[in-house]
């Protein structure tokens, strides 16, 4: 397997977490581990269809531990932030010439993608700040326009998950590559959402 190091902030993961997961549906996986780390995961809607993830079972940094999660999946970990990541084939992500180029304008996309997402959700006061975890999957249009979102899963509160859906599928997002498969998963924290809150909220004029 290939981790590329996380662009900026790495040190932030490089504690360790004891992990107790076992060998599932990839993607429910990655929900549990994005859900035990506070990373973000932006995931392609096809890529985990019929993979299954390894057991991972230990104390390992989230890095290590992903790494093990995916081993014999024939995926690649390409982070787009310190506290975001996407997978894809290693061909797709690695390879040099013309497909490495694709997969790299994929994850420049996913990374503009959860910002606008972030942004979105900090501007609304009903979902802006909590300790909730909130995993979506969004069909986005070819002009930009999120055209639909299903929650995989409740946060526990009925009005906050009727506020994310509302706000995000009024939304406008930049428009996705034409080859993106879809639906894309996405996968927040709130600690991760906050934090960009702060930030956003520290950035204004």
């Amino acid at each position: 397997m290939l981790a590329l190091s996380p662009i900026g902030g790495a040190k932030a993961y490089e504690r360790y977490v004891n992990f107790d997961l076992a060998a599932q549906p990839l993607g429910s996986a990655l929900v549990e581990f994005a859900n035990r780390t506070g990373m973000t995961a932006l995931i392609d809607g096809e890529v985990a269809n019929g993979l299954r993830s390894s057991a991972v079972k230990g104390r390992f940094s989230p890095t290590d531990a992903l790494q093990v999660l995916l081993a014999g999946t024939g995926l690649a970990i390409r982070y787009v932030g310190a506290n975001a990541f996407t997978v894809g084939p290693h061909s797709a992500v690695d390879a040099p010439g013309p497909r490495s180029t694709r997969r790299s304008d994929g994850s420049a996309y996913f990374a503009e993608l959860q910002n606008s997402v972030e942004r979105t959700l900090c501007r609304n006061d009903d979902t802006r700040l909590g300790a909730y975890r909130a995993a979506f999957q969004v069909w986005i249009e070819e002009t930009g326009r999120i055209r639909a979102l299903h929650l995989l899963g409740s946060t526990g509160n009925e009005g906050l998950d009727a506020a994310i859906v509302t706000h995000i599928t009024n939304d406008t997002v930049a428009p996705p590559p034409r080859d993106l498969p879809q639906p894309i998963t996405i996968i927040l924290r709130s600690e991760s959402l906050n934090r960009g809150c702060s930030r956003a909220v520290g950035a204004r004029p």
